[in-house]
C-alpha cells in the first residue's frame, strides 16, 4: 500500500501505470557555473545527455563536445 504523498506525486506525474510502462528516462542538461569556468570545463558541460534505466541501476552520460561517454552500472 502506498502512502498518501507517494500516491499524490505519482498521480501528478501521469500515474503509476504510466511509470510502469516506461523503461528509460533521458534528459538534456547544461551544467555551468563559476567552478566549472575556473576548471575550464564549462564548454564540455554545456550540452550533456543523461540516460538512465528505470528498471536497472545504470546510467549513461554523453558529452557531445568531447565525444566521450561515461557508463555507470551496479
Amino acid at each position: 500500500m502506498m502512502n498518501a504523498l507517494l500516491e499524490y506525486v505519482l498521480e501528478a506525474h501521469g500515474g503509476l501505470q504510466t511509470w510502469q510502462r516506461m523503461r528509460t528516462f533521458s534528459a538534456d542538461l547544461s551544467i555551468g557555473g563559476l567552478l566549472w569556468d575556473m576548471k575550464c570545463r564549462s564548454v564540455e558541460l554545456a550540452n550533456v545527455r543523461m540516460s538512465t534505466s528505470l528498471r536497472d541501476q545504470n546510467m549513461t552520460i554523453e558529452f557531445p563536445v568531447t565525444k566521450r561517454r561515461i557508463y555507470f552500472s551496479s
